[in-house]
C-alpha cells in the first residue's frame, strides 16, 4: 500500500500500487475494470470533488498503463504474425525440398538398381580376374624360377667381373712396379756406364801390370828347378766359377726344345723357368750362359730375335726375358673364368680328359703351387660335369671342404657307375681342345705341340723314331698295371671299359684340326 499526497488539497489518498507493464504483477483486465468502476461513481457521492479528481487521475494513469500494455501486446501479436508468415514460408521451402528429396530418392533407387547390375557384372569380372590371377601365379612361379637362374648367372658374371677387375688392378700394379723398376734400371745403367768408364781405365792399367807379371813369371820359370808350371796361375777370366761349356751342353739336352709356331700353343714362361731351374746351383752363372742355353735349345727364329735386341737388353736377363715373353707368347688363347664356363664334360668323355680341358681353359699358362685348389675352379669342375656323372657324386662333393683330387676320384667313380648303367654306348668320345692349330701341312717328324695335361719338361719322341720297347697296339701291356691321374692302379679290363667303341685315336696323340677353338687368349701387348 502506497500513499500519495495532493499538494493542493493537503490530503492523503490510499491507492493500490501500479506495477509496470513489464513486471507482470498486475492483470490488465482487472485494472481496466477498476478504472471503469471509478468512472461510474455517482456524481452525488459522499466524496468531494477533490477526491474524485484524484481518483480520475489515477484512473487515467491506469488507462494509460492499460493502453501501453495493449500496444505491447499488439506489437507481440504483429511479431507472432510475422513469425507465422516466416514459418509458413519456411514450410513451403521444406515442402519444396521434400519434393526434391523424393525425386532424389527416386534417382537413388534407380542408381541402386544400376549399381546392383554393375555389382553382378563386377562379380563376373572378379571371377574372371581370379582365373587370371591363378594363371598369373603360375606365370609368377615360372618367372621366379627364371629369376633365380638369372640371379645365379648374374652372380657368376659378378664373380667374373670381380676377377677381371682384380686382374686389371694387378696388371696396373705390375705396370706401376715395372715402370718403377725400369726407372731404377735406367738409373743403374747410367751409374754402370759411369763405372764402366772408370773401370776401363783401371782395366788398362791392370792389363799392363798383368803383362809385366807374365814376363816376370816367364823369366822366373827359366831360372827355377824343377821347371815351374805356369798353368797353375790363373788369370781373371779363369777364376769364373760358372758352368762350363760341357755342363751347358748337358743341360741343353735335358731342356725341352722351344720352337714357337704362329698360332700354336707357345709357353715361353715355362721354357725360361726351366733354364733358371737348371742354373740355380751355379751362383755365378751369367746372362751369356743363359743365352748360350737358349741358342742350344731353341729354334733359329728365337736366336735371330735375341741378336736383334739392343745391347742393354742383352746384358740384362730381366729385360731379355720380358722381350722373349712378349714376342713369342700366344695372344690368341684365352684363359679365365668366362672361358672355363663354356667347357663342359661330354656324355662319354672321361673325367680326367674333361679336367685337363677345364684346367687349360681356366689357368692357361699359369703354373703355381696349389692353384688347382681355387674355390671357383672346383665349383666349375662340379657344375660343368655331365648330369649322368654328377648324379652319382653324393653329398660329399662339396667344393668348400673337399680337395680337387677327392672331387676327381668321385667324378671317376660316378663315370664308372654311369657306364655300368649304360654299357652299350655307341656315341664316340668327342674332345674339344682349348687351343686352335692352323690346318697346314707339316713335315714328318716336325715338332707338333700337344696338350697332355699339366706342362712337363720332357718332350714326346718323334713319330719317325722307332722305339724298340714300344707295343704296336694302342692298348698297354695287360701284365703291367696302369695308374690313373689320381694315383690308383686300374686293371686291364677296367681300362678297356673306359675306351669307347667309336674313338679310334688316343687323346694325347694329337688334337683335332679345327680353325676355331673353345678358348681364345688375348694378352695386353704392354
Amino acid at each position: 500500500i502506497g500513499r500519495s499526497k495532493d499538494p493542493a488539497a493537503g490530503l492523503y489518498l490510499i491507492s493500490e500500487p501500479i506495477s509496470s507493464p513489464g513486471e507482470g504483477g498486475l492483470n490488465t483486465d482487472s485494472d481496466v475494470g477498476t478504472a471503469q468502476s471509478l468512472c461510474k461513481l455517482p456524481f452525488a457521492s459522499s466524496f468531494s470533488e477533490k477526491i474524485k479528481r484524484t481518483r480520475l487521475k489515477s484512473a487515467h494513469v491506469l488507462l494509460n498503463q492499460a493502453l501501453s500494455k495493449l500496444d505491447t501486446s499488439s506489437q507481440k501479436i504483429s511479431q507472432t504474425k510475422e513469425e507465422n508468415t516466416f514459418l509458413q514460408h519456411q514450410l513451403e521451402i521444406v515442402h519444396k525440398r521434400a519434393g526434391e528429396s523424393e525425386l532424389c530418392v527416386n534417382e537413388l533407387t534407380t542408381q541402386a538398381r544400376e549399381l546392383k547390375d554393375e555389382n553382378c557384372q563386377l562379380k563376373e569380372e572378379i571371377e574372371d580376374l581370379k582365373s587370371q590371377v591363378q594363371f598369373g601365379q603360375q606365370n609368377r612361379t615360372t618367372m621366379h624360377l627364371q629369376l633365380t637362374e638369372a640371379r645365379e648367372n648374374h652372380k657368376v658374371s659378378q664373380i667374373a667381373l670381380h676377377c677381371a677387375k682384380e686382374d686389371a688392378n694387378e696388371l696396373q700394379q705390375e705396370n706401376a712396379n715395372l715402370t718403377g723398376q725400369l726407372d731404377n734400371r735406367r738409373e743403374q745403367i747410367r751409374l754402370m756406364q759411369e763405372q764402366l768408364a772408370d773401370t776401363t781405365t783401371k782395366l788398362a792399367a791392370s792389363n799392363r801390370q798383368c803383362e809385366h807379371l807374365v814376363e816376370e813369371l816367364r823369366s822366373v820359370k827359366t831360372e827355377t828347378k824343377p821347371p815351374f808350371r805356369s798353368d797353375t796361375f790363373q788369370t781373371g777370366d779363369s777364376l769364373h766359377r760358372g758352368p762350363s761349356d760341357r755342363e751347358l751342353d748337358k743341360i741343353s739336352r735335358n731342356l725341352t726344345r722351344f720352337e714357337p709356331t704362329p698360332g700354336g700353343s707357345n709357353d715361353p714362361c715355362a721354357y725360361l723357368d726351366d733354364i733358371e731351374f737348371y742354373l740355380r746351383k751355379y751362383s755365378d752363372a751369367t746372362i751369356q750362359d743363359k743365352i748360350y742355353l737358349i741358342k742350344l735349345s731353341s729354334s733359329r727364329e728365337v736366336i735371330r730375335f735375341i741378336e736383334r735386341q739392343p745391347e742393354v737388353t742383352r746384358r740384362d736377363w730381366f729385360f731379355l726375358r720380358q722381350a722373349i715373353e712378349r714376342e713369342f707368347s700366344d695372344y690368341t688363347t684365352q684363359s679365365g673364368l668366362i672361358v672355363a664356363m663354356s667347357v663342359k664334360q661330354g656324355r662319354h668323355e672321361p673325367p680326367q680328359h674333361y679336367y685337363y680341358r677345364l684346367f687349360q681353359a681356366y689357368f692357361g699358362t699359369r703354373n703355381e703351387p696349389g692353384m688347382e685348389e681355387d674355390l671357383n675352379f672346383k665349383s666349375l669342375f662340379l657344375q660343368n660335369l655331365h648330369p649322368g656323372t654328377s648324379h652319382h657324386l653324393g653329398v660329399f662333393a662339396n667344393p668348400h671342404t673337399a680337395t680337387i683330387n677327392y672331387l676327381r676320384e668321385l667324378a671317376a667313380l660316378g663315370f664308372q657307375k654311369q657306364k655300368q648303367f649304360n654299357p652299350k654306348s655307341s656315341e664316340p668320345t668327342v674332345l674339344v681342345t682349348a687351343t686352335a692349330e692352323p690346318s697346314s701341312l707339316e713335315l714328318e717328324g716336325a715338332p707338333n705341340p700337344r696338350f697332355v695335361g699339366p706342362s712337363s719338361t720332357t718332350s714326346f719322341p718323334s713319330r719317325t723314331k722307332k722305339d724298340p720297347n714300344r707295343v704296336p697296339s694302342n692298348k698297354p701291356n695287360s701284365n703291367e698295371p696302369w695308374r690313373s691321374w689320381s694315383g690308383k692302379e686300374i686293371k686291364q679290363n677296367e681300362r678297356d671299359s673306359e675306351n669307347t667303341s667309336g674313338s679310334k685315336t688316343n687323346w694325347h696323340r694329337g688334337k683335332p684340326k679345327s680353325a676355331e677353338s673353345s678358348a681364345v687368349k688375348v694378352k695386353d701387348p704392354q
